[in-house]
């Protein structure tokens, strides 16, 4: 989603290794695009930076003539928080349940009856925490395929990732957290949301 105006270099971007290691060294001119998009002509793959106009992007890259996608697997590569007795900073994971946090209501917190302890709901709720859950949630719960996801676990399972104890320590994280580091990949559901939470008792 993010990067610098310079896609090489030294920085730590989230598209520049792609770039370098897959390669993709073939520029595509994307004029309705945040940028120019990058290809690989022999492994048929497409690297995208959407920005924060995501919607925008792709679907600016779904109605470009030159390509068929008919028949595409997407991969999204992001960052993320966790929290930090689960995993360390560095960790890496694949995502086989995506929960989109971002459709509901939300109440002032100042106007929310006493009893309440939150002020946010569910679409289509009168109140927190409201029962029966849908039963099939899929206004804001999305599966990727778990054959895919269980494959793409399996080719990078015993990959180990660069976290050490030394850099978490630096980072002021060297707690429990830090005897705990995940050095291999793992599998994990994610919540997705534009906005960004903190605090132990929020979180």
């Amino acid at each position: 989603m993010y990067e610098r105006a310079q896609e090489t270099g030294t920085h730590f971007g989230e598209f520049r290794l792609w770039i370098e290691r897959l390669p993709l060294n073939e520029r595509v001119p994307f004029p309705y695009g945040l940028r120019d998009l990058r290809y690989n002509p022999e492994k048929s793959v497409i690297g995208i930076v959407s920005g924060v106009g995501t919607a925008a992007s792709i679907m600016a890259l779904g109605m470009d003539r030159r390509f068929d996608l008919t028949r595409a697997y997407w991969l999204v590569a992001g960052t993320a928080g966790v929290n930090p007795i689960e995993a360390s900073i560095g960790s890496a994971a694949w995502v086989e349940w995506v929960v989109d946090a971002d459709l509901a209501y939300e109440i002032d917190a100042r106007e929310i009856p006493a009893a309440w302890s939150t002020g946010y709901l569910p679409l289509g709720k009168t109140r927190p925490y409201e029962e029966p859950v849908e039963a099939d949630g899929t206004r804001w719960v999305y599966r990727l395929e778990p054959g895919l996801v269980a494959w793409a676990y399996q080719l990078t399972a015993d990959l180990e990732t660069s976290t050490t104890r030394q850099s978490c320590g630096k980072l002021g994280r060297a707690t429990s957290a830090s005897r705990r580091l995940r050095r291999r990949p793992s599998c994990c559901a994610a919540t997705r949301s534009a906005a960004r939470l903190s605090g132990t008792v929020l979180c």
